[in-house]
């Protein structure tokens, strides 16, 4: 039995499958899973996720940008739909082409995914990658605790987490995990619908004042992100723009205490 003074949390096991702990951590997550052989197949099953879906978009990037998804497009369209959330600036449609490892950017405007607003897309793809794709433990707390579910993810952001009902657009909230990034804790949201397709809501604090409207496709996960009171966040899902723009909106609503339509 291993005598960690600093116990590993899921934070850690996060870290330790994006491959982000230091050599010293490191080390003890590995002796801490000698002592936990269950959680250390499970993280060994995340990691193979995380490689098989980094394997099979290598070279997504260099794939030539379609024409429907092209920065004048996609500008045309947004403004044909007359979005809920006014009060975001400009309601800026951008493209971006990437990978699960490193989720390239490119575009002119967009913000480099090393940092900024573009980790975030970063962060909250890996994270989707790695639990929609576990079917036995997706979220550490789940839907029955949803009012307690808020209050920890508000409490270890620093921020008000409200959580959106997505039942209109046939999305059940599953429950959320707290996860770790380079700027501190993050908060994720798990949905699914019907046919067990999952969408997840992440957010995390930022000091970025940005508040530009995006959206990004990078098969086979595509998101829209935006920062709003502090709060980074990233509603990602392998579903279609209007599905996850309306997803966005709610997320965007239920933030400001807005009621869903209908």
């Amino acid at each position: 039995m291993t005598n960690n003074p600093h116990p590993i949390g899921e934070d850690d096991l996060q870290a330790f499958i994006d491959g982000r702990l230091s050599d010293e951590r490191q080390r003890e997550v590995e002796a801490y899973f000698g002592d936990h052989p269950e959680q250390a197949g499970q993280v060994g099953r995340d990691v193979e996720i995380r490689n098989a879906m980094r394997a099979a978009l290598q070279g997504k990037a260099q794939e030539a940008i379609p024409q429907k998804l092209r920065v004048a497009a996609l500008e045309r369209r947004m403004r044909s739909r007359r979005p809920a959330w006014r009060s975001i600036a400009a309601g800026v449609v951008l493209f971006v082409a990437g990978t699960a490892a490193g989720w390239l950017v490119r575009g002119i405007g967009v913000p480099d995914a090393a940092n900024g607003d573009g980790a975030v897309v970063s962060e909250a793809a890996n994270a989707h990658l790695v639990f929609a794709a576990d079917r036995n433990r997706p979220v550490e707390i789940r839907a029955d605790e949803a009012e307690r579910l808020s209050r920890w993810l508000s409490k270890r952001v620093g921020l008000p987490v409200r959580i959106a009902d997505l039942t209109p657009l046939g999305y059940q909230l599953l429950g959320g995990r707290l996860l770790a990034s380079e700027d501190g804790p993050a908060g994720q949201l798990m949905y699914e619908d019907a046919q067990k397709k999952r969408l997840s809501v992440y957010m995390r604090a930022t000091r970025s004042d940005s508040t530009a409207f995006r959206f990004v496709d990078a098969d086979p996960v595509s998101a829209f992100y935006w920062v709003d009171d502090g709060l980074s966040y990233a509603v990602s899902a392998e579903a279609g723009r209007d599905v996850l723009f309306e997803a966005a909106n709610a997320v965007f609503d239920a933030a400001h205490g807005q009621a869903p339509d209908g």
